[in-house]
């Protein structure tokens, strides 16, 4: 084998080997703004609160609601800067995403875990891999 081809075949097979990661570093940067989102959501809300009288039963679909706002882009976002497998980067950022919640609920957490830990997982996941899966089909605009 001429040093020509040696350049070009290790050349390939380190492209190769690059594409084969999975990148990591947009999945932080996409569930770092999904907790942002999450947070100012929550942050509006209880602002909205102090404000108007609003009624106890409304605390739980506004939570509920922040779970899938910041989810959802967390999984779209992820997605457009992978360019790939949109369910899988959608879901690996609803599970981070359910980590960081849960941990933040750690304290406030009862003897046994509910159905409503089941419930954010289930909502972080869908919004989340249904984001990634719009981050994928999305059109790049000048491509044809």
């Amino acid at each position: 084998m001429s040093n020509t081809n040696r350049q070009a075949a290790s050349f390939s097979a380190g492209e190769k080997r690059s594409q084969n990661r999975f990148p990591w570093k947009s999945l932080a940067i996409a569930v770092g703004i999904g907790v942002g989102v999450i947070l100012l959501v929550l942050l509006l809300a209880s602002l909205l609160m102090t404000i108007w009288d609003i009624p106890v039963e409304l605390i739980n679909p506004i939570a509920s609601l922040a779970l899938v706002l910041g989810g959802g882009l967390a999984g779209y976002l992820a997605a457009r800067m992978v360019h790939r497998k949109g369910l899988l980067t959608g879901g690996i950022c609803g599970c981070a995403l359910f980590v960081l919640v849960l941990a933040g609920n750690l304290p406030n957490l009862p003897e046994e875990m509910g159905p409503a830990l089941l419930l954010k997982l289930v909502i972080l996941l869908a919004s989340s891999m249904a984001g990634g899966v719009l981050g994928v089909n999305k059109q790049v605009r000048g491509r044809r």
